[in-house]
């Protein structure tokens, strides 16, 4: 099992910064590797609460998450319920802290690779983290412009 842990200062509010994070249908405009990004199901309170399901096809990959827990503009969580990527997600928790002049996001996720993939562990450990890290920074710099 992986663990990916990335957290990175934007200098923007709180609010909008979750905002941004959490707008799905809203990513391929800011995000160069997403191609498409559809909800497929609202949330039951909330368009990307609780519930949610939503997919998203990033550098060739489709993967359809389900929101797990929503507190805006504190933090969601979401699995991986299906991907094009021999995965197994075990949950993805993304926080949002006001902070100074912004706000610190601390986004961590843990998943393992099935069949052939779990002997590739460290090599899609270290790709996720790198995408992860590129996703934070995309969003820094659509928010800080």
């Amino acid at each position: 099992m992986q663990t990916i842990d990335v957290s990175i200062h934007i200098q923007a509010p709180v609010e909008q910064v979750f905002d941004l994070m959490i707008d799905t249908e809203g990513c391929p405009s800011w995000l160069k590797d997403v191609s498409s990004a559809k909800l497929l199901q609202q949330g039951s309170e909330a368009k990307y609460g609780v519930g949610a399901v939503r997919s998203v096809r990033q550098s060739g990959i489709t993967s359809v998450e389900e929101i797990v827990k929503y507190d805006p503009p504190n933090l969601f969580e979401y699995h991986i319920m299906d991907s094009t990527l021999p995965i197994r997600h075990e949950l993805g928790r993304v926080e949002f802290v006001s902070s100074g002049d912004g706000t610190d996001v601390h986004w961590v996720s843990r998943a393992e690779g099935r069949h052939v993939w779990g002997l590739l562990e460290p090599i899609l450990g270290r790709s996720m983290r790198k995408s992860f890290k590129s996703i934070l920074e995309q969003a820094r710099a659509e928010l800080e412009t």
